[in-house]
């Protein structure tokens, strides 16, 4: 699948720092490989730690910026996660 351009309604929350695999062939940043990269190092350890997974889980992303860790966690059956960020601009619902 074609990694296709953010829609406009998100281009608000640019310029993205990270790129965040958004579902359907939609990427925050394509070109952009420090989110992809820590999530490779720092994921696969977590889930073994939990059993290859987070179901049931509460998961708090603390300084989540952009979200990057609370969407790879969302993938592993956790119950709720939720992102805080002292930045205004990085908080959306």
């Amino acid at each position: 699948m074609r990694k296709q351009k953010i829609p406009k309604e998100l281009q608000k929350l640019t310029p993205f720092f990270h790129d965040i695999d958004l579902g359907n062939g939609l990427n925050t940043a394509p070109e952009i490989y420090r989110m992809r990269d820590a999530i490779n190092f720092f994921f696969p350890p977590l889930l073994r730690l939990f059993g290859e997974s987070l179901k049931d889980l509460r998961i708090l992303d603390v300084g989540c910026n952009c979200g990057g860790f609370s969407f790879e966690a969302s993938k592993y059956g956790p119950k709720e996660v939720i992102g805080i960020d002292a930045d205004q601009k990085e908080i959306w619902k």
